[in-house]
């Protein structure tokens, strides 16, 4: 098992065809959208250097991720690393493979010019704040979707 950078497109779909877990998993019950991502969308983010991507592998195959999308603050002169999806296969949870995945996405971000991480959790998520994050925001979710 290890954690890398992802650097190749196909490792990015690989990562959200996993997706589709941590969808059915947690984000059905917030939205109740079908899992239909941009991919085009994600490939553009990644190709001009916006998204980037830690995966855990078992041999070539994705176990886990976690992706950021980075951009300036419209309000200070730090740039935001933006989780925006998260997920570890269930028999890997418990074992510390987020912390590690999380580390290295700090170090990679750090070297982009990433000034902070904002992490989000969905409510009834079972998780540990990672070491030195601390509660900042609250957001609310209201469904305009008929």
């Amino acid at each position: 098992m290890q954690c890398k950078i992802v650097s190749d497109k196909n490792d990015i779909l690989k990562c959200i065809k996993l997706g589709e877990g941590h969808y059915d998993e947690v984000e059905k019950r917030f939205t109740g959208l079908p899992y239909k991502p941009n991919i085009s969308l994600f490939l553009q983010l990644f190709e001009n250097g916006l998204l980037h991507t830690v995966a855990l592998y078992d041999g070539a195959k994705v176990e886990g991720y976690v992706m950021f999308v980075m951009s300036p603050s419209l309000f200070s002169t730090s740039v935001n690393a933006q989780e925006i999806g998260l997920y570890v296969s269930k028999k890997y949870r418990g074992s510390g493979w987020f912390k590690r995945m999380l580390a290295t996405a700090e170090k990679e971000l750090s070297t982009k010019g990433a000034t902070s991480l904002l992490l989000a959790f969905k409510e009834g998520m079972q998780h540990e704040l990672p070491e030195g994050f601390r509660e900042a925001e609250t957001f609310y979710i209201k469904s305009l979707e008929l």
